[in-house]
């Protein structure tokens, strides 16, 4: 899953300590 400045994947491990959307784990590019 991609949106604009964000990388999203299923949220195995958490990278962010707040995610947009909880089910997954997203990350700047």
């Amino acid at each position: 899953m991609r949106t604009q400045d964000f990388v999203c994947i299923e949220n195995l491990v958490s990278l962010e300590p707040s995610n947009f959307m909880s089910k997954y784990a997203c990350k700047r590019l």
